[in-house]
Order: C-alpha cells, then sequence, then structure tokens
C-alpha cells in the first residue's frame, strides 16, 4: 500500500508492504530498493518534478517466528564492510574533465587519452587536440595498445568534428601507426 502525505510543504510517501509470504525473505532490504525507485521513477515521470520524494518503507510481518535477517541492505553487499561503508549509497565520484588540465590528463597515458578525446570531442575541428596526443597514442600502440588507440579514433573520427578528413588519416598514418589508420578507414567505408 502506497500512502501520499505532506511533510511541511513537501510532498511523501509511506510504503507499506504487507508481507503475506510463509517464509521471509533474505533479499527483502533489495525489493524494496527496487519497489522505493520505482515508487520515485513514477513520481518523477506522473509530476513532472526535478527532486525526489521521500518514501518511507515499512514492511509488516506477521510470520509464526522472527523475522531472522536483517533489514539493512548494505549487509546484502558481499564486499567488506569498510568498503560498504564508505562507499554504498554514498555520493557518486565525479570526474569532471573540463576541470582537469590538459597536462595533467596527458600524464595518465592509458586512461588520460581517453579522457582526453571525451574532454575535447565537441571542440569545432578535433585534429589540433589530435595532434596533441599523437606521440602518447604512438607509444601505447607500439606497448600493446592498438586495439585501445583503434577505439579511441574511431570514437573522433565518428563523433568529432573534423575540418580536414584527409589530414587526419594521414596524422594517424605518419606519427601514430600506418595500421592503424587503414585499419579505421577500413571500419568507416563499412
Amino acid at each position: 500500500m502506497l500512502f501520499k502525505t505532506k511533510i511541511g510543504k513537501k510532498e511523501a510517501y509511506l510504503y507499506i508492504l504487507l508481507e503475506h509470504q510463509s517464509s521471509p525473505d533474505e533479499l527483502m532490504p533489495f525489493r524494496l530498493l527496487k519497489y522505493l525507485c520505482n515508487i520515485m521513477d513514477n513520481h518523477l515521470k506522473s509530476q513532472k518534478a526535478k527532486k525526489l520524494p521521500l518514501v518511507y518503507p515499512l514492511v509488516i510481518y506477521h510470520g509464526k517466528r522472527k523475522y531472522p535477517f536483517s533489514t539493512n541492505l548494505s549487509d546484502l553487499i558481499d564486499a567488506p564492510k569498510e568498503l560498504v561503508d564508505s562507499y554504498f549509497l554514498k555520493p557518486f565520484q565525479l570526474m569532471d574533465l573540463g576541470q582537469i588540465d590538459d597536462k595533467v590528463l596527458k600524464q595518465h597515458a592509458w586512461s588520460g587519452v581517453m579522457e582526453f578525446a571525451l574532454k575535447h570531442i565537441f571542440a569545432r575541428d578535433i585534429l589540433p587536440y589530435l595532434k596533441e596526443i599523437a606521440d602518447i597514442l604512438h607509444k601505447l600502440t607500439l606497448s600493446g595498445g592498438r586495439h585501445y588507440i583503434e577505439i579511441v579514433l574511431q570514437y573522433l573520427l565518428e563523433r568529432g568534428e573534423l575540418s580536414d578528413q584527409s589530414k587526419f588519416f594521414s596524422l594517424i598514418n605518419k606519427e601514430i601507426f600506418p595500421d592503424v589508420g587503414e585499419k579505421i578507414m577500413s571500419l568507416q567505408n563499412n
């Protein structure tokens, strides 16, 4: 049963789940989470709201024996307690690439080239940015990262703006790795 009420001037919901199972459910906290998310999602859609409502879950259990399982969702997570306490249902970590200097991104070769590509993908011309990381891409190709580099370059080609596509492939063939440019060109033609 779902009851809608007001707390102050804000809408809130009281969700009462009548437990009619003959045996308690160890995953009840997870079931409740799914129900709560559905209620919140429905509220956002039906009310065209920008904020989530408070939903207070209440499970009424009427089994013959005492309820044997934890009511805490975090107890269901199969990880060390310290990690669960530190990360589960906490604010997510945000990496705002627009606020990170390009020099810092380029210091982390493997992750940095993709982050650099993501950061500059909406530039009017992606070619100058490709030139900035060409040497890093070349080194990564030589150290076993060829497939990864193909993915980065394919992303730049498909999503970025290019003033001159022939210069893009020329740069790849001369400064990164000839076969990589050919592979991307063949993918583009398919």
